[in-house]
């Protein structure tokens, strides 16, 4: 699996994970899905860059593991999505990534 930005910040013991387990605790009758996203085509990010820039950066995420291989389509995202928001069965934490 490729390193993903922020991914140090998930896990057992980390603050978001603090907090998403203190909301269930005070509130046990919502569902808190936390949902990790990979690689992402179709979105806004990166629209506004400076061509030069993104090329530079584009490249050193790359080598530095940031940019995965593949990417997700924004509607295949939302998708999953929509289904854990919606089946009865709880959904805790989901994490997307692209097919190798």
């Amino acid at each position: 699996m490729s390193r993903s930005c922020g991914s140090e910040e998930r896990g057992e013991g980390s603050n978001a994970t603090q907090l998403i387990e203190g909301l269930r605790s005070e509130y046990p009758e919502v569902t808190f899905t936390v949902v990790s996203i990979g690689p992402t085509s179709g979105g806004e990010f990166g629209r506004g860059f400076d061509p030069e820039l993104a090329a530079v950066l584009t490249e050193t995420w790359k080598q530095q593991g940031f940019l995965a291989a593949g990417q997700m389509s924004k509607h295949a995202v939302a998708r999953r999505i929509l289904g854990c928001i919606t089946d009865p069965t709880r959904t805790e934490e989901v994490v997307l990534l692209p097919r190798p």
